[in-house]
């Protein structure tokens, strides 16, 4: 390893990684979702137009064991050959079809999926219309990677 200083253009960044010594384990933070791969493996399914939200979610979801499918519309999740999910996520604020919108065909079509609905303001009419709808939850975006994961983990 060079002792010779980082380039201006390079971030570096320190990473403390917990190690065992002598067999006495680091301590370790607990995760409230700690575990859920052996309690939750279910697939489920992510609908929201902005690919960095897609990526968030794909990446805690599965870090939590569950199988993800995610979706940049609502025409694309409809048109999917996908088996139908045990939970699926939706934003409420996307373009040409809304979260509501497409719940609201799902039960028409006579899906019982649980849904959870992401939105940035979730209002008391959003809230009602989704309670209307069968919705599990109404969470704000963005959600905290526990709470994500709990709600997720209800519907399975």
């Amino acid at each position: 390893m060079s002792n010779s200083p980082v380039p201006p253009s390079v971030t570096s960044t320190n990473i403390m990684v917990p190690i065992q010594s002598c067999g006495t384990p680091a301590a370790q933070p607990t995760l409230a979702w700690e575990g859920m791969i052996e309690h939750h493996p279910c697939a489920v399914a992510v609908v929201d137009d902005d690919p960095e939200v897609l990526e968030s979610f794909r990446f805690v979801l599965e870090l939590a064991g569950f199988v993800v499918h995610t979706y940049g519309s609502a025409a694309s999740f409809l048109a999917s050959s996908e088996p139908a999910p045990h939970c699926l996520i939706l934003d409420h604020h996307m373009p040409a079809m809304t979260g509501l919108e497409l719940a609201r065909a799902l039960r028409a079509r006579g899906s019982d999926v649980p849904v959870v609905l992401i939105t940035a303001a979730p209002s008391p009419a959003i809230v009602a219309k989704a309670s209307e709808l069968g919705i599990v939850r109404v969470l704000e975006k963005p959600p905290s990677a526990d709470e994500l994961i709990r709600y997720v983990g209800s519907c399975c």
